[in-house]
């Protein structure tokens, strides 16, 4: 069979996913059919219901686990394709040096979490019902969705998409963002009863993976509790969302961030945060769950681009349309005893220092007041998170030998870096 002729099979079956996307996937699975038609009904669904299998919720939402809130859903089933184990050779995305700045793109679970173990991935997450639910509502909540406004270098910047800040419970005078937008209030909104209900599933399965590992001691040492859901609006592909890690100030260090995409299927990227890193490309299609554990905002960046095929395929009621819902624990004492800028008095946001060897690791408090008012303040303390959990704490220190640090396990460049000078602090 051409090559021309196998494009047209696949996409008489997947009419949604682009022709250029179909090559490449054919590419990388040696030119067969039959693999690329399994790896897109991984991504999508099953086409020919006669070869799937149906399996019971039950294997996602134990009853044990919220039976009360999640009665409806846990009642539902879904139909899913047969998993099957692709050649080595297939699975390996390992990228060395001489290849740093090149683009891999990761199209199944066995491939994201093996090249990028800080990801858990799960296609068709939520039962089909909360999930299109959930969709139709956010959908018809457009306008609630506001773009978030800041300051660079003076100038009044917007982004190039829509937010909203959902929070469980009463809003609190503290957002999310320690103040770090403009608008954050105008963003605020309460849980709704479809994002409650795949909250507390998600929930359920971030705590079944943060069991499987050991938990350093900057961590949630309790059970993980969403507290707050940030959703981002993508109309078209044209909305983008630049290169960046999570702010720490509210969820602290080694946070875990749950992210559920709805809608069209778009790329989503990521990449270490230093060093000669290779780009991983991440195709996120309705209904799919990504875990982002403790660490990855600490040793990466992503972004969701606005390249002319980040848009994988369209949704039969979102069209281009992508929504993702970002679930985070807020943690209070670090919350309340975020200390404030030495200079100008504003708030301060929560980073880590990662660019140079000697330096990387160290959390720090930078001045935020900048991007409120345009103003830039040089405002800078090291963070001490020694004592984060407790109610009233002093988090902050201008010595660097009380700051606190955390380094990858597989970090031997910066473990083995010389002592630090505070030179290095223009990280």
């Amino acid at each position: 069979m051409e090559t021309e002729q196998k494009l047209d099979a696949l996409q008489s079956r997947f009419p949604e996913v682009g022709k250029d996307v179909l090559l490449e996937l054919l590419i990388t699975f040696g030119g067969s059919v039959e693999q690329t038609k399994l790896m897109l009904e991984e991504q999508f669904g099953p086409r020919d219901i006669k070869t799937a299998v149906k399996r019971e919720i039950k294997g996602k939402f134990p009853a044990t686990k919220r039976k009360a809130n999640v009665e409806t859903a846990a009642s539902e089933s879904c139909v899913v394709a047969k998993k099957r184990a692709f050649p080595q050779k297939q699975t390996s995305f390992k990228v060395s040096k001489a290849s740093a700045n090149i683009s891999t793109t990761l199209y199944n679970k066995e491939q994201i979490e093996s090249t990028v173990p800080y990801l858990r991935f799960y296609p068709s997450f939520l039962p089909d019902s909360l999930a299109d639910s959930l969709l139709d509502e956010l959908l018809s909540k457009r306008a609630q969705f506001k773009d978030k406004m800041f300051h660079i270098a003076g100038n009044e910047c917007h982004s190039n998409h829509q937010s909203a800040v959902f929070y469980d419970g009463d809003i609190p005078e503290q957002k999310y963002d320690n103040g770090f937008y403009k608008n954050s209030k105008s963003m605020a909104q309460s849980f709704t009863g479809n994002i409650r209900t795949a909250k507390f599933l998600i929930e359920d399965q971030a705590n079944e993976v943060l069991a499987t590992t050991k938990k350093h001691p900057l961590q949630v040492q309790s059970e993980w509790r969403a507290s707050l859901c940030v959703g981002n609006y993508f109309h078209t592909n044209k909305n983008n969302l630049d290169w960046h890690s999570d702010r720490l100030t509210t969820i602290g260090p080694l946070p875990l961030i749950c992210s559920l995409t709805l809608g069209a299927t778009r790329i989503f990227r990521i990449r270490k945060q230093y060093g000669e890193s290779p780009i991983y490309n991440i195709p996120l299609p309705h209904n799919s769950l990504l875990l982002m554990l403790p660490g990855t905002q600490e040793e990466f960046k992503h972004c969701v681009p606005s390249l002319g095929n980040s848009l994988v395929a369209r949704h039969p009621r979102a069209n281009e349309t992508r929504i993702n819902l970002t679930l985070r624990m807020s943690r209070a004492h670090l919350q309340n005893n975020t200390p404030s800028c030495p200079i100008c008095k504003s708030a301060m946001t929560l980073r880590r220092m990662y660019k140079k060897p000697a330096s990387r690791g160290y959390y720090f408090w930078l001045c935020n007041g900048g991007y409120r008012s345009g103003k830039e303040c040089p405002g800078f303390y090291f963070a001490n998170l020694s004592d984060m959990e407790k109610p009233r704490a002093k988090l902050y220190t201008r010595d660097v030998k009380q700051a606190t640090r955390w380094l990858a396990e597989d970090d031997h460049e910066a473990r083995t870096a010389t002592e630090f000078h505070m030179e290095d602090v223009k990280d």
